[in-house]
């Protein structure tokens, strides 16, 4: 199980009314999917909608820089909305689809799962497991069912890059605990713990799958040090200026706020 880090704010599981909107959130998606995964039609109806997907905005972070609230401060302003790891990870393990859904899934991208796995093994070859296609799946089915800001689980490297605005978001360590133990009122001491086995279970996770150790900065448009940017408004609104300068020519982009 991996450990899970809540923000302050509106992001923290300790607020009651917060916590159970997101939960009824994603109780509502994951049935929404589990729903129409089974049915070949629906991800034909997918991959058509891949052509036309809106631009999407894809947060690759170090567990607790505050890429989430960075995230949640730039959705409102163009329409989107946010969908973090907790949601992707309630879809990928509640809504658990058949192997009939993962032949479907087959069937439906066949051209691109192989392209995946070329993407990232070369002439090595390594098999996606069902939890693999499961989640690559739901980042689909998200992506392309509604305008999205992705944060974590990996989403720049599964959906077309063509299609994504991918920002990097990293800091010093000695920075993410101090928010991190401002953030959940505890010590620096056991915020470093904490922070020591999230990242622990991150490494692992782009291990297991996506065979990765380490996020180049070329997969990225755009790489942002929190060390050395502090206002998390300028931010915001320098990175969704980023977003409509790489999409402008796109007929999405006509009606977006750009500050």
């Amino acid at each position: 199980m991996e450990t899970s880090i809540h923000q302050p704010g509106s992001h923290r599981i300790d607020d009651d009314s917060d916590h159970k909107l997101r939960q009824a959130k994603m109780e509502s998606l994951a049935s929404d999917y589990f729903s129409r995964a089974c049915q070949k039609l629906f991800w034909e109806e997918v991959r058509e909608a891949m052509v036309d997907m809106h631009p999407t905005i894809c947060f690759s972070r170090k567990i607790g820089v505050g890429s989430l609230d960075l995230a949640c401060m730039m959705a409102p302003k163009i329409g989107y909305r946010v969908i973090d790891k907790e949601i992707v990870e309630y879809i990928a393990t509640k809504a658990q689809i058949t192997p009939k859904s993962v032949e479907i899934f087959d069937e439906s991208h066949p051209g691109y799962v192989k392209a995946f796995l070329n993407r990232f093994s070369g002439e090595k070859s390594f098999p996606l497991s069902d939890y693999s296609k499961n989640l690559f799946a739901a980042f689909f089915f998200l992506a392309t069912s509604e305008p999205t800001i992705f944060v974590g689980r990996g989403a720049h490297l599964v959906l077309p890059r063509e299609k994504v605005f991918a920002v990097r978001c990293i800091s010093s360590k000695q920075y993410r605990v101090k928010r991190l133990s401002h953030s959940l009122s505890v010590s620096q001491k056991e915020a470093e713990e904490i922070l020591e086995q999230a990242d622990l279970d991150q490494r692992r996770f782009y291990s297991r799958v996506y065979q990765k150790s380490e996020a180049p900065a070329s997969e990225f448009d755009v790489v942002i040090n929190f060390d050395y940017f502090h206002n998390p408004d300028q931010i915001a609104d320098f990175l969704l200026r980023m977003f409509v300068l790489k999409f402008r020519q796109g007929r999405a982009m006509e009606t977006l706020y750009v500050p």
